[in-house]
């Protein structure tokens, strides 16, 4: 038939993808090593749960095929946010990460997110998702294994669907519909005891597990300057600090910081912790400036601030204009305009991070980020494991066993009369009701786990 190929790609277009589009050579062939390029993705699960259809957001390693799972309402950045963090701390920092054009995925956040982070944004030329093959074949491959036995499975396409429906109609339903927590639970159990220890082709037989092991990687070492750099921020996140501070969302926000900031434009970032917090960084170059806080949200007294700002902003002027007195003496404008040169200099490459035994990943993001945790102010964020991250301290297990098992152990001292610290306390009371705390609960008890048993108060 003349023009079948026109007539494929029109009636069926996927279809026409799968048969007809060419597929010369290896699309791998340029990654010659692990976290040179991740692929990001999302597509609609092909499972029905309690509370509706979800979406699963992925991520693949594409040297070493290591992948990523994550189930969400819908596709939004901070979903994506949430999963690029959980592959960051477990991968390490890619080089590049490739994306569709898709608002959630070239949105301010992530952009903003992967700028921060000094990771290139690719994104693909748009109506043409095959520049992401891997993505692509990973959530092929994960609906058509086991993901067809899980109760609710609705097909993977219409004509599918229809048959499912059909088979289904007249009978009682017997399966109960899985919770988000329960299929994540699932994703998470598929991706490491399955895929990641199956041989594939394109890495020449070995497993994904194999082909990363032992590679040389880049590593945040500081969890909580990650999660500031994730933190979402208010429209594109540039304020202008005025007399009365900065206007975010119709309140305003004071530091004693950022009397010296007047005039000038900063960079806000949400405390999803915190509603009356907002973290400030300058915007050339990066570099951490102050929390602000809203008085009438936090209760701190605004005449304090307003105090502390104008004794901070009298000193300071106060001192360079010594400064120049005492330079304009010994030499000349030009001079002076070369020593205040360097000393913004050298403000600009100062760091605050701490030599780490591993390679560190290194970014001006990274570094103002850094000093704003170590100013205890990361975003514990929301508990919901698309819509944050969790509230674990950097001293806390950084992987979700062991903040599980780390959670009972809490909760036995709680309950026997111990004390906790805020931060333990904090984690005590929130953390049961996370995604990663449910999943584990289930994990345990379907697979005949032992769960930590509560140890009852004495008396």
């Amino acid at each position: 038939m003349e023009h079948r190929q026109l007539h494929a790609a029109i009636a069926d277009p996927a279809a026409w993808k799968s048969r007809h589009l060419a597929a010369f050579g290896s699309a791998s062939a340029e990654v010659t090593a692990v976290n040179q390029l991740w692929e990001m993705d999302s597509t609609t699960a092909a499972v029905m749960l309690a509370d509706g259809r979800h979406t699963v957001i992925g991520v693949i390693d594409v040297h070493s095929r290591r992948a990523g799972l994550l189930v969400s309402k819908t596709s939004r950045a901070t979903a994506i946010a949430c999963l690029l963090r959980r592959a960051l701390l477990e991968w390490g920092v890619p080089e590049q990460v490739r994306t569709d054009n898709g608002p959630d995925y070239v949105s301010r956040h992530v952009r903003r997110a992967l700028a921060g982070l000094g990771i290139e944004h690719r994104t693909c030329t748009p109506g043409a998702p095959w520049e992401k093959p891997h993505i692509e074949r990973l959530f092929r491959t994960f609906s058509h294994d086991l993901a067809e036995l899980l109760p609710g499975y609705t097909g993977h396409d219409v004509a599918e669907r229809r048959a499912i429906d059909g088979r289904a109609r007249g009978r009682k339903r017997r399966d109960t519909p899985l919770t988000a927590a329960e299929l994540q639970a699932f994703c998470d159990r598929w991706t490491d005891a399955i895929y990641h220890h199956t041989p594939h082709d394109g890495l020449n037989g070995r497993t994904p597990a194999q082909a990363a092991e032992a590679a040389p990687v880049q590593r945040i070492t500081d969890e909580r300057a990650l999660d500031v750099l994730l933190a979402e921020a208010p429209g594109d996140g540039v304020r202008t600090v005025t007399k009365q501070g900065i206007r975010v969302d119709g309140l305003a926000y004071i530091h004693a910081g950022l009397a010296l900031h007047i005039g000038a434009p900063v960079r806000c970032l949400y405390d999803p912790h915190d509603a009356g917090r907002v973290v400030v960084f300058g915007t050339d170059p990066m570099a951490f400036i102050c929390v602000a806080e809203c008085p009438e949200v936090t209760g701190v007294s605004r005449r304090e601030i307003a105090i502390a700002a104008r004794r901070k902003q009298v000193q300071a002027i106060q001192s360079a204009r010594r400064a120049l007195r005492a330079a304009a003496r010994k030499e000349g404008t030009r001079a002076i305009v070369r020593e205040i040169l360097d000393h913004r200099t050298a403000q600009a490459l100062q760091s605050g991070n701490t030599p780490a035994p591993a390679t560190p990943h290194d970014s001006a993001g990274i570094r103002a980020a850094t000093e704003a945790a170590r100013a205890h102010v990361a975003p514990a964020a929301s508990h919901d494991g698309s819509d944050g991250f969790p509230a674990t301290p950097p001293e806390f297990p950084p992987d979700q066993r062991g903040r599980y098992h780390l959670w009972h152990a809490l909760d036995r001292r709680a309950r026997a009369g111990g004390t906790l610290s805020d931060r333990e306390r904090t984690f005590w009371q929130h953390h049961p009701g996370s995604a990663e705390f449910q999943a584990e609960e289930h994990l345990h008890r379907a697979f005949g786990l032992p769960v930590p048993a509560p140890e009852r108060p004495s008396g």
